[in-house]
């Protein structure tokens, strides 16, 4: 792979040709959180195409340091692009576990930032797991990529078990992919790592902010609004979500989202797993389905479950529960019709763009307010269409029956067609408003 080197991508560019296979939302949220974390030694395994370590590659560009370690038995990296980042990584041609000792030597240190996206079975995921944990700094970030696909998730849950000093961050994309044979792929899932015995750390290195203030939760909101298109409010909420994965240890709102555009009994099997942390019984599910048939809301069974004692008994939180109110109106419009054109556009562009899953309710809300704007817009174009057509109608009368009065006939017909002209202009009128309020929408993505 060697030769003369290749100029680098800009974000953009990488963002969108970096051969991965990941979501757009992924690729944002990958290189947000490099730049964010300011990682000086990141290993990457399974690099095969190379194009997740292109993008670490732009982000540690953007920062102007770091150094990346990429570790794949079989690569294909293609020369051209393993020469955009060769400046900052180094590819080692083997498996792991087995090779991250020298990967550890080779970049000078322990790693703070580690992508794991290699064997996809439990046994090689976890093992993968297994040998990363010796060879991490205090304070690192591991994410996994592919997080949704089930084996990866339980050995994901397996290393937690094992590891104490692993901290769940929780899933943070919730896009998936279903392939031809039902399974599901996608989704980026992010640990951090505490070393027994050290002494409490800031969660992220000091990442200077444009002020020069030094407060971390301000310059990554500032990188992840840059870089995703999110409002400072809701960038700053993602920011301290990230520094103070307490808070989130599960995405509740994004798992709760999930469930509930499911069929009743799914919905329900779903709410019991995960906020019971069991399995819904037979009677309990049909009482519940019952419940719903007979007008319960949704909201009101996920509240009176995450309430119940039992969910108590294993220390639920509920604080998110005020949160999910807000957005109930949303999901359960989104659950009794299908999504207009208008709020599918929003949610793809949400999804795009990087919005986080109680973004993307955010978005829901906005656009089922918009969409009602927009249809009593197109209902008033309409009925002015209509008034146009009977207007014309009269006219064409007018003109049959009132041959022996030309002038009389004439002098109607130019009032007619004063009036026809200014109907028009009203429907031009409304057509820019559509075209503004849509513009206005589009810029959101």
């Amino acid at each position: 792979m060697e030769g003369a080197r290749v100029e680098p991508w800009t974000m953009q560019q990488t963002l969108a040709e970096a051969p991965v296979s990941m979501l757009p939302s992924e690729r944002l949220l990958l290189y947000a959180l490099v730049r964010g974390l300011r990682p000086r030694r990141s290993l990457e395994i399974g690099t095969l195409f190379g194009g997740s370590a292109l993008i670490i590659g732009a982000a540690l560009d953007e920062i102007g340091e770091g150094a990346l370690i990429c570790v794949d038995p079989e690569p294909q990296v293609s020369a051209e692009n393993w020469r955009r980042v060769a400046h900052r990584a180094t590819l080692l041609t083997a498996r792991s576990p087995e090779v991250l000792a020298t990967a550890q030597q080779t970049a000078g240190g322990r790693f703070d930032f580690v992508l794991i996206d290699g064997d996809h079975s439990h046994a090689g995921a976890l093992r993968d797991i297994n040998g990363t944990v010796p060879v991490l700094a205090d304070r690192a970030y591991v994410i996994f990529h592919d997080a949704h696909f089930p084996e990866v998730a339980s050995a994901i849950d397996a290393a937690l078990q094992l590891h104490p000093e692993l901290e769940d961050c929780g899933t943070l994309t919730a896009d998936r992919q279903v392939d031809d044979a039902g399974l599901v792929w996608g989704g980026l899932r992010l640990l951090r790592f505490t070393r027994t015995g050290t002494a409490p750390a800031a969660s992220l290195p000091a990442a200077a902010s444009d002020n020069g203030s030094g407060d971390t939760a301000a310059a990554l909101a500032s990188i992840i609004g840059s870089t995703t298109g999110l409002g400072s409010p809701d960038a700053r909420r993602a920011a301290e979500a990230l520094l103070d994965p307490a808070a989130y240890p599960i995405d509740y709102l994004g798992r709760i989202r999930e469930a509930w555009i499911q069929p009743d009994r799914e919905f329900v099997a779903q709410l019991f797993q995960l906020l019971l942390g069991r399995a819904v019984d037979a009677p309990s599910s049909d009482a519940h389905c019952a419940a719903l048939a007979s007008g319960t809301s949704r909201l009101a069974m996920i509240r009176a479950i995450a309430t119940a004692p039992e969910a108590a008994a294993r220390g639920l939180p509920t604080a998110w529960l005020d949160r999910l109110a807000t957005l109930a109106p949303g999901l359960e419009a989104a659950h009794a019709s299908r999504p207009t054109r208008l709020v599918d556009r929003l949610a793809r562009s949400a999804r795009r763009a990087l919005r986080l899953p109680w973004i993307i309710e955010q978005i829901h809300l906005l656009g089922t307010a918009q969409g009602r704007q927009i249809a009593e817009q197109d209902r008033r174009t309409q009925e002015t269409t209509e008034r146009v057509a009977a207007l014309a109608h009269e006219q064409r009368l007018y003109m049959a029956t009132t041959t022996s009065d030309w002038n009389a006939a004439r002098g109607t017909f130019v009032d007619q067609q004063r009036t026809l002209e200014a109907l028009r202009a009203e429907v031009e009128s409304l057509a820019r408003e559509v075209r503004t309020l849509t513009a206005r929408l589009d810029e959101k993505k």
